[in-house]
């Protein structure tokens, strides 16, 4: 992050809407690469990756766009 907040500023961005970004992509990668607590629940219940993919991945485009939007509209501000 240090260097992250340094770029940030000298781009004129600001310093909150840095640690928004990363954490939606904190967010949408944990869904991505299940780990934790999503790991094993998806092991207890015998689902295989491929169909949580197939189960989260209009979530994640949905995510992506909220996420973008706001990210964009905090700039902005």
């Amino acid at each position: 992050m240090p260097i992250i907040g340094a770029l940030a500023i000298i781009i004129n961005i600001p310093g909150r809407e840095i640690g928004n970004a990363y954490m939606y992509g904190m967010f949408i990668m944990s869904l991505i690469a299940p780990t934790g607590l999503i790991l094993p629940s998806l092991a207890s219940e015998n689902f295989s990756y491929k169909t949580w993919l197939k189960f989260i991945t209009s979530l994640l485009i949905i995510q992506g766009i909220l996420c973008a939007i706001s990210l964009v509209i905090g700039i902005n501000l």
